[in-house]
């Protein structure tokens, strides 16, 4: 995102960061979300992790782009259109819209699903650039990843998914990838004042066979490929997290 288009650091009150989007097991288990959770008498969450973030003033062209790169289409599945109130660090609360994604796009437990090392990255210095406050920095930098067990087995299992995922999704690969450098150019032309023909969020059918393909990657590692070659998601401490 265009830091000139920053209107100001921000804390979530009420949600916590979650990587409980189901994606790929043996490659990028879970994908960040956010979930609500109960707040005390002095409004601070429970765990003490508000999620901490940016507020960026973008035209609705933009915000069309952006869920059109991350598969906005349904309003069952997949990332959803939230409003939430955010406090910003100079004391003011705003109204602004967000992702979170849907329960069925969830995993049933999201404690025992990490991140992969490089998505976390991409949190991680997105975090950094923005000098998000240093406990939540803290928090960030010590959180647990997935890292690929050694050995021919998890290879394996890997190389199973990413067979699957291709089968699955290269008869319709251009479609989706139209779609996002549609988006992407639409996000970079308006930087500049050009504005593109109109263009809309991700289509309900593509939602839902993304959605598909995440939910036979998850049914094939839990009933074949785990018993077989091991976890593809975490190692077996990440509960205690």
């Amino acid at each position: 995102m265009n830091p000139k288009s920053l209107e100001g650091r921000r804390r979530l009150d009420g949600y916590v960061l979650s990587f409980g989007l189901q994606g790929l097991p043996y490659l990028e288990p879970g994908f960040g979300t956010i979930e609500e959770v109960p707040l005390t008498s002095s409004g601070c969450p429970l765990p003490s992790r508000a999620v901490c973030g940016v507020v960026h003033c973008i035209t609705p062209t933009e915000w069309l782009g952006v869920q059109a790169t991350e598969g906005v289409g349904s309003t069952r599945v997949g990332y959803q259109l939230i409003e939430v109130l955010v406090h910003l660090t100079d004391g003011r609360a705003v109204k602004a819209l967000t992702l979170k994604a849907a329960a069925l796009s969830l995993m049933k437990d999201s404690r025992n699903v990490l991140p992969s090392l490089r998505y976390l990255r991409l949190i991680q210095e997105g975090a950094l650039f923005h000098s998000i406050n240093p406990e939540y920095m803290a928090y960030l930098n010590a959180h647990p990843f997935f890292t690929l067990n050694p050995g021919w087995k998890a290879q394996a299992g890997k190389l199973a998914i990413i067979g699957l995922f291709f089968t699955m999704f290269s008869p319709v690969m251009w479609v989706f990838a139209l779609q996002k450098l549609r988006a992407w150019a639409s996000m970079f032309l308006a930087t500049y004042g050009i504005t593109l023909a109109s263009h809309s969020k991700a289509t309900v059918w593509q939602a839902y066979y993304g959605y598909g393909i995440f939910k036979t990657a998850w049914w094939l590692h839990n009933h074949v490929l785990q018993p077989l070659f091991g976890p593809g998601c975490c190692y077996k401490d990440a509960k205690d997290d």
